[in-house]
């Protein structure tokens, strides 16, 4: 009776316990991310200097003239009859014109232009931010799962050790232990195979905010239901 009682004790004590997370980690929630990767993200970077860079030709293409008056000047040797030689200079000033109705069709290609950049911005815009919330929760998922598999492996510790107690003490046979001690090692492999796929998950979601920091993602899979208010909002600005 007091081995199994030391055994509950030790069940409760564990399965209050919850992984922490490491000293100086910053956490990041899924706004906050997206922002990062608005400002950092060489991809979304570009895909906005698109659009800058065409809106750029259609004001360009709205002035009355795209040209630039060009300044040419020449300069030439002469002989001056009874007064020695000398030097000619001329100076002209020459601009390009367009005919009537080609600035209007300059415009109009200007203005499609823009068109189809902002359209496959928002193209972009909306597979990226599904990408990085896919990417967002599935850290998530990996560091939940993670903080689950090392209390199942602290249970298991622990409930290894007390068998090895009870062995002693002639409560249990030789078999119970090596049970207890294969479920513990099994429960040890699974935590490294979590640790190494929330790595994996923070580098990926790392690559898409586009800084130099590894950040944990906050929350929990209940953010899902947050995440859907948070679709609703955007699509709204």
């Amino acid at each position: 009776m007091k081995s199994r009682g030391f055994l509950s004790s030790i069940s409760i004590v564990s399965l209050c316990l919850v992984p922490g997370v490491a000293l100086g980690q910053k956490t990041v929630d899924l706004p906050t991310a997206l922002e990062l990767a608005r400002r950092n993200n060489p991809d979304w970077r570009a895909a906005e200097q698109e659009v800058e860079v065409t809106r750029g030709k259609l004001t360009t293409a709205r002035l009355l003239t795209p040209f630039n008056p060009v300044i040419e000047s020449q300069a030439g040797r002469r002989t001056i009859p009874g007064e020695g030689k000398g030097t000619d200079y001329s100076v002209g000033l020459s601009m390009e014109l367009e005919v009537a109705g080609q600035r209007g069709v300059r415009i109009t290609e200007a203005e499609r232009d823009l068109q189809r950049a902002e359209a496959s911005f928002k193209d972009f815009e909306r597979t990226f931010r599904g990408k990085l919330a896919k990417t967002f929760y599935q850290a998530v998922f990996a560091r939940e799962r993670l903080g689950l598999l090392r209390r199942v492996e602290t249970l298991n510790r622990q409930l290894s050790e007390v068998t090895k107690i009870k062995f002693d003490a002639g409560d249990v046979s030789g078999l119970e232990v090596s049970v207890a001690q294969v479920r513990y090692g099994r429960s040890r492999k699974e935590t490294f195979d979590a640790e190494r796929n929330l790595t994996q998950a923070l580098l990926d979601l790392k690559r898409l905010i586009g800084v130099d920091e590894t950040f944990l993602p906050s929350g929990t899979w209940a953010s899902w239901q947050r995440l859907c208010r948070f679709e609703r909002f955007w699509s709204k600005r």
